[in-house]
């Protein structure tokens, strides 16, 4: 029997898995792969991996390609498996050609070697992170926020002290029912001038 005759068995396997051939062509996808990655089995088997997986354009900060083409690489080289780091590798719209479908995954690369030591194939598994990573960067994003307007509040009052320490004439701020000024006096229970008593003798201006 021919390995590839096991390939239904490989198909209905649980896990997002992908068979390849050691130059890297498609030949089996798990149903949990083709449900993670948006994509048909008949669309993806018989392709070279990078042609039905290519580089999202819009982020080429991710290196994605490139990333995984380093790890095949490094398991026809030492025959061992190789885990990656997380990574951001988007996903073709099959709906909309052209476009990309944001994902993040923790990729691991596994051969399968013949009676002679020999690459037969490459297995890969795939985990899908990308809720996470998503989450993460929203609390990042949030957190700056919090920090940029925590900034602009200290600013904000910075400059107020200084306006006023500098006015040529006194001024002071009131909060509050006891009308307390910043520096902790408060009005409540003794005058603030003579003139604001009643019958002090005084003549406002």
């Amino acid at each position: 029997m021919s390995p590839l005759d096991l390939l239904p068995v490989f198909n209905a396997q649980p896990g997002a898995t992908l068979l390849l051939s050691p130059d890297w062509v498609i030949l089996g996808a798990s149903d949990d792969y083709l449900a993670a990655t948006l994509t048909e089995r008949a669309i993806i088997v018989g392709q070279h991996i990078f042609d039905a997986f290519p580089d999202n354009p819009e982020t080429p900060e991710a290196n994605a390609v490139a990333n995984v083409r380093a790890s095949l690489e490094t398991v026809l080289a030492t025959k061992q498996p190789h885990e990656m780091a997380p990574q951001h590798y988007d996903v073709p719209d099959r709906t909309r050609p052209g476009r990309f479908i944001e994902r993040h995954w923790q990729p691991r690369h596994t051969p399968v070697l013949d009676a002679q030591g020999q690459v037969q194939f490459i297995i890969q598994s795939v985990q899908d992170i990308t809720a996470r990573r998503q989450a993460e960067r929203q609390l990042r994003e949030s957190q700056a926020r919090e920090q940029a307007a925590r900034a602009v509040a200290e600013l904000q009052r910075t400059e107020l002290q200084r306006v006023y320490q500098e006015a040529p004439v006194a001024m002071g701020l009131m909060r509050g029912p006891h009308l307390c000024t910043g520096m902790g006096k408060c009005a409540h229970g003794r005058h603030l001038g003579a003139a604001s008593r009643p019958g002090s003798g005084s003549t406002p201006l």
